[in-house]
């Protein structure tokens, strides 16, 4: 048994089971393709390693918070690219947590608090994002470009305290570089992405959408900002 501080990666395909059951020697195929053309190479480029596969998801970890992060994107994007063809509703889509902490290495696994908080972000992530802890949030700090959403202090299950998350939007039309800076020709521009409810009461949903509404009403008078 040994200890060390590592970034961890879990990754799970959402909705793996209906796949599978819509067409499972297809599903299984692509899923192969996926881990020897887009996670593979991208873990060997970030010096990550899995640890351990986990059915249609897996467990991985880094030494460096910043790699695990790019890695996890660089998958995220490569299955968005592998995809594209397929129907939506048939596309392999992952869910992601990333979370830094003290570790236990034993054999082929991974214990600790980070590993449990990791795989409870991992739940919680939409397919195609990354959730993150607010640990990671502050240490890769401006090496983050594409937007991190806030989601205030979640409880996750097994967790005793609140962990302040935030969702990673990778879809790749946010990997555009960033603003012009001062100075630049054409206009700041701006986008207001959806807000997501944390109330179980699906009727509160649209307090969400009246805020985004006054939000890019208000950004809107600003004739030197363009929003999106």
């Amino acid at each position: 048994m040994r200890r060390r501080l590592a970034a961890i990666l879990m990754a799970d395909v959402a909705g793996y089971t209906r796949l599978m059951d819509v067409s499972e020697t297809e599903t299984h195929t692509r899923l192969m393709a996926l881990l020897d053309g887009v996670i593979s190479p991208a873990m060997a480029t970030h010096h990550g390693r899995i640890v351990k596969h986990t059915g249609d998801g897996f467990l991985a970890y880094f030494g460096s918070v910043n790699s695990a992060l790019q890695c996890a994107i660089d998958i995220q994007q490569g299955v968005q690219r592998r995809e594209a063809a397929q129907v939506a509703e048939s596309r392999i889509a992952f869910r992601m947590g990333l979370q830094v902490g003290d570790v236990m290495l034993r054999r082929n696994d991974v214990y600790g608090a980070g590993v449990n908080v990791a795989a409870r972000l991992q739940e919680l992530a939409e397919p195609g994002s990354v959730m993150i802890s607010a640990t990671v949030r502050e240490q890769v700090g401006s090496n983050l470009e594409l937007p991190a959403i806030d989601l205030g202090n979640l409880a996750l299950k097994n967790v005793a305290n609140p962990v302040r998350a935030y969702r990673v939007v990778t879809s790749l039309e946010h990997s555009r570089p960033r603003l012009p800076a001062a100075g630049a020709p054409g206009r700041p521009s701006i986008a207001v992405l959806p807000f997501r409810s944390l109330d179980p009461d699906p009727e509160k949903a649209y307090f969400g959408e009246c805020m985004v509404e006054d939000i890019i009403a208000s950004l809107a008078t600003l004739k030197e900002l363009r929003v999106i």
